[in-house]
């Protein structure tokens, strides 16, 4: 079974990675090649058609053109509230929407949601209201009612 580092490091040579990358690529790009070359042998192809297959699949760049985008790092996520300039709910729309389509995907929860929101703050109303009429809106005077305002 051939060495396939030295072939996998030309093969790279123009991704321009940080070295501890490189070389955890090289290991695993080697590990494919070799578990490849065995699964070949073992099909029956002979030990020269199987390099010979693996060279052209390495060095071809079909091999590094599909790395490609799982080396190069993806652009950073931009984290709302970060430029001075946006506003503080530029994203409240966009955040209403989503939850608006993923709501429609579960019509069961989205009811269930719903009405548990709606009992709960029809329910802390009637309590305020209660309580606001018993205890806040009596004076503290023996008869309230016949205050008058001059």
């Amino acid at each position: 079974m051939p060495d396939w580092t030295s072939e996998i490091r030309v093969a790279i040579a123009g991704l321009e990675m940080d070295t501890a990358r490189e070389v955890s690529l090289v290991e695993e790009l080697s590990q494919h090649l070799s578990d490849r070359y065995d699964e070949l042998r073992s099909k029956g192809m002979d030990d020269a058609e199987a390099c010979r297959l693996l060279r052209a699949e390495l060095n071809g760049g079909s091999l590094v053109e599909e790395l490609r985008p799982l080396i190069w790092p993806s652009p950073e996520a931009a984290v709302p509230g970060i430029d001075k300039r946006e506003r503080m709910l530029a994203g409240i729309g966009n955040d209403a929407r989503q939850a608006l389509r993923l709501l429609r995907f579960n019509p069961g929860f989205a009811a269930v949601a719903i009405l548990s929101l709606a009992l709960g703050i029809g329910a802390n109303t009637a309590i305020f209201e209660l309580i606001d009429a018993i205890l806040m809106r009596t004076l503290p005077v023996p008869s309230p009612q016949q205050l008058a305002d001059i």
